[in-house]
């Protein structure tokens, strides 16, 4: 069973992921907006990446006996000038999830969840 310190990180992380989704089908909408087709493209492939991330975390909240914790999910930045603001957002964020995800593996260690270190 988790504990219900790593049952609040992992749900804040597989909303984060699908925040990230979000976030990134802004972005494949304002580069497609631009005509910049291909990396509309990329942009919407990692929005799917995202979700599936998001969809294995709260899977395994689930296997392992829990309840996941919804939160809500930001309106994305809509409006990007050129691709260089577009990824630089997309790095920036990505840094965020980053950062949580380092927090959830420092937490699994503590509490010697050697199962959710390996999600």
């Amino acid at each position: 069973m988790l504990s219900e310190k790593l049952i609040t990180a992992l749900s804040e992380q597989f909303v984060a992921e699908y925040e990230s989704a979000y976030i990134y089908l802004a972005m494949s909408a304002a580069a497609d907006g631009l005509g910049l087709k291909g990396a509309s493209k990329w942009l919407f492939e990692q929005a799917q990446e995202e979700m599936a991330h998001g969809t294995n975390i709260y899977e395994y909240i689930l296997e392992r006996g829990a309840t996941p914790q919804f939160g809500s999910v930001e309106k994305p930045r809509t409006n990007y000038e050129n691709i260089n603001e577009i990824f630089e957002a997309g790095l920036a964020h990505e840094q965020k999830v980053t950062e949580l995800l380092n927090g959830i593996a420092t937490l699994a260690l503590e509490e010697k969840d050697h199962a959710c270190i390996s999600l």
